[in-house]
């Protein structure tokens, strides 16, 4: 069960695992091994989102790359803990592996596909003056960019954050500690109730995304059925989505993160829209994917691999120019 996976990693700390397509059911994935980078194989990181554990983004997305000869690893975090925590491991995780085989992971760099929140883990990591050196580009599903629920107030954050905490629950099969429902530090930042001098994590990461000189290539992918399940019972969905979409108004939104959210053209400033960024909306089958299922959906995985494909040609050319120079 994911509920025992989570659990380990709160007690033991962030981990780094190779997808394998033969694991058996409920059997974690092993730790990632340095041969692992280096069978020749493009790199990819999974990450999920909050309160999960990345295996939940293995029933799809990682046997399809798998297969398409892409060498898939989960990055499984504490996400409670926030955003930052998140970045400074698996930064202190890639660098060591990095030193063990002589600087070949940031000869070949990984990409980042990220579900919900790990999306911001991913842009920030990506803006690290130590990690962005590992970033060959990012792939984002359904990143609240300007956080969620911006109509909230600060009085019904508890219950918010509970209704938040047990979508994520039914999602990545897990429980989350009861005790540490009111300190949650990245509830806080995905509501922007985390504000340091009026600004949050979110705003600091888009403001320093506008002034970053080198942007990674970055796809954006959003869905657009404004309804979640948050379990089996047919009443406690439909009360938790009212509210929801109550808190959201009229905007387009996957069930709790809004198109605009999503996608950095209309969230951010034109000075930060470089030319390798790509947001993905206009799919078959947009109206029917929302937060909990975008990551299962062939046809957005089959845009990740097209995206993937142009950059790994757009390098290839590179590469072949700097020979003949």
């Amino acid at each position: 069960m994911n509920k025992d996976k989570i659990q380990q990693i709160r007690e033991r700390g962030d981990n780094l695992t190779t997808f394998e397509p033969q694991k058996e059911e409920n059997k974690s994935y092993s730790k990632a091994k340095t041969q692992d980078f280096l069978n020749g194989k493009k790199l990819v990181i999974l990450i999920h989102g909050f309160t999960s554990h990345g295996d939940y983004m293995g029933e799809e997305l990682a046997l399809f790359l798998h297969n398409q000869d892409y060498q898939v690893f989960f990055f499984n975090y504490n996400s409670p803990r926030g955003i930052l925590a998140a970045v400074n491991t698996l930064k202190g995780i890639l660098k060591r592996y990095d030193d063990l085989i002589n600087e070949e992971i940031s000869r070949k760099k990984v990409f980042l596909i990220a579900h919900s929140m790990g999306g911001l883990v991913a842009r920030r990591f990506a803006i690290d003056n130590d990690a962005k050196k590992f970033v060959r580009g990012i792939v984002m599903l359904g990143t609240p960019n300007d956080g969620v629920l911006n109509r909230l107030q600060k009085k019904d954050v508890k219950k918010i954050t509970q209704i938040l905490i047990g979508y994520a629950e039914f999602l990545g099969q897990a429980a989350f500690p009861k005790a540490a429902l009111a300190g949650c530090l990245a509830t806080k930042e995905l509501l922007k109730f985390d504000k340091n001098e009026n600004e949050s994590i979110i705003d600091i990461l888009n403001n320093d995304w506008c002034q970053a000189c080198e942007l990674s290539p970055t796809l954006s992918v959003s869905g657009g059925k404004n309804f979640l399940e948050f379990g089996k019972s047919t009443l406690i969905n439909q009360l938790n989505n009212t509210l929801i979409q109550q808190l959201i108004g009229n905007e387009n939104n996957d069930g709790i993160v809004t198109e605009n959210s999503v996608n950095m053209t209309t969230l951010l400033t034109l000075r930060c829209t470089h030319e390798r960024y790509k947001h993905c909306n206009s799919y078959e089958g947009y109206s029917e994917i929302n937060h909990n299922n975008i990551h299962l959906n062939q046809i957005v995985i089959l845009e990740i691999l097209n995206w993937l494909s142009e950059q790994n040609d757009q390098r290839s050319r590179q590469e072949l120019e700097a020979k003949i120079q």
